[in-house]
């Protein structure tokens, strides 16, 4: 399950007995970076930013273009 959880979250560094997002590289070796622009740490957990939703192909197809409580969404 950690395996999963790394690769599909970025929760790859043990802490206090749970898996987290200890830093940016984490998250962008995760599946949510490279799908959804979550590939920033931040409090134990990925968030997208900006410049991540920018880069996303959803951004220029769908407008999935804003970040909205660290995740890229369509205003």
């Amino acid at each position: 399950q950690a395996e999963f959880v790394c690769k599909t979250l970025g929760k790859c560094t043990a802490k206090n007995g749970e898996c987290v997002a200890a830093s940016d590289v984490d998250c962008q070796r995760s599946e949510r970076c490279a799908r959804f622009g979550r590939c920033v740490a931040d409090a134990g957990r990925c968030i997208a930013t900006s410049a991540d939703c920018a880069r996303l192909g959803m951004c220029a197809t769908d407008g999935v273009c804003t970040v909205i409580n660290g995740e890229c969404v369509k205003k």
